[in-house]
Formats: C-alpha cells, structure tokens, sequence
C-alpha cells in the first residue's frame, strides 16, 4: 500500500486530492488529508505540503518534502505522460548547448576524451565520459563495449562480437559481454 498524505487546512486541498483519488489513483494507493494523517498510524510515502501545513507537518513527521501542487488534474495527466518518456540528453558541443532526444540516439561511442554520438540525422561529438552517458540514457542502451553504448532500439540482430544496426551499420561487441545483452534484450523486447 503506497500512502500519500496531504497537510494543511485549506479546504481546496483536501477537495483536490480526493477527486485524484477517486480518478487516477490505483486501490493499493490510499491519500490522507489533515487530521487523518494522525488517525492513520502510518507514515506516509509521500507528502504534499502548502506553505501553511509546513509547520503543523514538522511537529507531526520528523520526514517530510516540499513540492508545488499541481494546478489541475490536465497537468497531473502531462506530467505522468512526461515521466514515460525519456528525457533529451543535454550536451555541450563547441561552446553552444543543444538538447538531442534520446530515441534519435543510434549508439554512443567513446573516441579519446570525446564521446560521439551517432544519431539519425548525423554525428555529434563533446567532451564526456562514457560512464556519464551510460547513466544518463539508463534502460533503453546498454554498454555492449568498453568503447561504445547501443540503443536497443536501433538494433537489428546481433551475434558473438558483432551488432547490426537498423541503418545498417555495425558495431563492435565484447565477446563476455554477449549473455549479458542477449539478456537485456529479451527484457526490453518484452517490455515494450
């Protein structure tokens, strides 16, 4: 049970939360309003705060996070939508900031300090580890060399050594890293 406790007396609060109850919330999830926090017995997961029920709060839960309410039930809706999708990679290339959407990523490569990123509509090259980019695109890639990092969706077979890619280029891949990716891959086929 995931439990989510709003505190603070205003009256739009409480008639917030309890119409996102009724609407978009799962059964193993219960919200809590003032009082009923306390009544409860239970620590919530998560806390909403106004900036009056800051203090109230804090006497109440030693744990507590601060975060604007949302103004209507459309922005929840975006913002849930927003989370699924992957967030655009912010990189820096000859002095100018540019965001590049992860979907649009073929596979990353590290050359020397640089990491070069191989996308759909050409190649992009800035100073970074590939270890930071590996973390940053998360699920969807993996590190199938110590020198290059592929989109799942980019690729189109692969055997001991080698992947073959969509646009029908090849890439390198360890040979002991083989089990691992054939593995992750079946993952991520299935999830999608």
């Amino acid at each position: 049970m995931l439990y989510i406790a709003a505190c603070g007396n205003e009256a739009s609060v409480r008639k917030y939360l309890k119409e996102m109850e009724g609407e978009y919330v799962r059964e193993d999830v219960q919200i809590l309003c003032g009082d009923e926090i306390e009544g409860s017995g239970t620590m919530p997961d998560v806390l909403f705060l106004s900036d009056s029920g800051i203090e109230e709060c804090q006497k109440k839960i030693p744990v507590w996070f601060r975060r604007k309410a949302f103004d209507n039930a459309g922005e929840l809706k975006q913002r849930k939508a927003g989370a699924e999708r992957k967030r655009p990679l912010l990189i820096k290339t000859d002095g100018t900031y540019c965001c590049v959407d992860q979907k649009t990523i073929l596979y990353a490569e590290s050359v020397g300090r640089k990491v070069v990123l191989h996308t759909n509509t050409g190649i992009i090259a800035y100073y970074a580890r590939m270890k930071e980019v590996e973390e940053i695109l998360g699920n969807g890639f993996f590190r199938c060399h110590r020198g290059y990092l592929v989109n799942f969706a980019a690729v189109k077979s692969f055997e001991v050594g080698t992947i073959l890619l969509k646009n029908g280029e090849s890439i390198l891949m360890a040979k002991q890293k083989f089990n691992d990716f054939a593995s992750a891959y079946e993952t991520y086929l299935n999830e999608r």
